[in-house]
């Protein structure tokens, strides 16, 4: 017997086939389907293609697209960066919180003691960082010491320098004048809200803290032992360490949740730890 020929390639990927469905219960047929190999491929890649194109389709236009990588935009990005921030600095200010109202907690159930209030007339007010902790006994030594040496010594007198040019704090209407040991330690300017506090004259930030009566608190150490205090501040444009000129914006005047068109900004002047009246030395 001689060898049987075999199709080629060719004809057997045309040959077709035929798929067909019955009815279990009654044997009949119900559905055929003739194919071939080459339509059984072709059927495949277009199902495939179709399942492709729809994935594609939905992920680019919808906002899954951000979890391919590479393929956030740079608005977003930026807009993340800047979300990541707020959250930052809104988790500081409600860390300040808790501390400022757990301190406050201690006061009044005596865990803490704080040092007693000058008198009210008492017009010569030394002033002193607000803090709770108690100074060493090595600083309160060399404080000591430090008094009786310079006890008798002019220059440890405070006299305000002559000659100086204050810049106004903030424009407005004095609304409360300086009434050391009764009523106030500054003065209360009557400004627009948002209107920008600025430094009086050149000097250094060496204090900004938050509470919920006054805002935000800054304080800036001049020259000549002067001291500038701005209370009232919805926000802090300058942080601590960093070098002001005079007139330069330091901070938002306004108070967190106070919708009014008006708001007192409250200014202090201190030199060599006695405060002064701000309408003596600055033009408002």
């Amino acid at each position: 017997m001689g060898k049987r020929n075999k199709p080629g390639f060719w004809k057997r990927m045309q040959a077709r086939y035929k798929l067909s469905f019955f009815n279990e219960n009654t044997l009949e047929e119900v559905w055929t389907l003739h194919l071939s190999r080459v339509g059984a491929v072709i059927v495949a890649v277009i199902v495939v293609a179709f399942i492709v194109v729809l994935v594609l389709s939905f992920v680019l236009g919808t906002p899954a697209r951000t979890l391919l990588p590479g393929y956030l935009r740079t608005e977003d990005r930026l807009q993340m960066v800047d979300n990541t921030l707020r959250i930052d600095s809104l988790m500081d200010e409600m860390q300040i919180r808790d501390y400022y109202l757990a301190n406050i907690r201690a006061i009044l159930s005596g865990e803490i003691t704080v040092d007693s209030l000058l008198p009210q007339n008492d017009t010569t007010r030394v002033w002193q960082p607000d803090i709770l902790t108690k100074s060493s006994q090595a600083s309160e030594a060399f404080a000591d010491a430090y008094e009786q040496e310079e006890r008798f010594m002019l220059n440890t007198l405070p006299k305000p320098d002559e000659g100086l040019v204050f810049y106004p704090p903030v424009k407005g209407i004095i609304t409360q004048h300086y009434d050391a040991g009764k009523t106030s330690y500054g003065v209360g300017i009557q400004a627009a809200r948002r209107a920008a506090a600025s430094a009086v004259l050149d000097g250094t930030v060496v204090s900004v803290t938050y509470t919920i009566e006054n805002g935000y608190v800054i304080i800036i150490q001049h020259n000549n032992n002067y001291m500038s205090i701005y209370r009232n501040n919805m926000e802090a444009l300058r942080k601590v360490g960093d070098v002001v000129a005079a007139g330069e914006k330091i901070a938002i005047i306004g108070l967190p949740g106070d919708n009014s068109n008006d708001i007192v900004a409250e200014f202090e002047l201190w030199h060599a730890g006695v405060s002064l009246d701000p309408e003596m030395h600055i033009v408002f």
